[in-house]
């Protein structure tokens, strides 16, 4: 005859190794993972600046050309994309950011 209580134990017991192995919890994102970075050239005044965008939210928002004393804003969408790219480069690698006069120069900002 069957026990009916082992029948049951077996049940739940079963029932609650498939609770345990599922995954129904908020996905994590691994401490390593590389996250996504865009750049983004805007009109602003007279000109272009820059956003950085990190994993779809607005990171860094450069109206003016860093570096430059007063608000100088960039004379082309390129040269805003150019300085952008090299600051999100920056970012990828986990190095220091730091645009300078120079920095600018070899990217060709005007």
């Amino acid at each position: 005859m069957i026990d009916m209580k082992k029948i049951t134990s077996l049940i739940l017991g079963c029932s609650f190794i498939v609770a345990c192995q599922s995954n129904t919890g908020p996905t994590k994102v691994a401490a390593n993972a590389t996250p996504a970075i865009r750049v983004d050239a805007m009109a602003v005044g007279n000109g272009w600046g820059y956003m950085i965008v990190v994993d779809g939210r607005p990171f860094i928002r450069q109206d003016y050309i860093p570096a430059l004393a007063g608000n100088q804003v960039f004379k082309s969408k390129a040269d805003a994309e150019k300085t952008g790219l090299w600051v999100a480069d920056k970012m990828k690698k986990n190095e220091r950011i730091n645009v300078t006069t120079d920095i600018l120069e070899q990217l060709g900002v005007k």
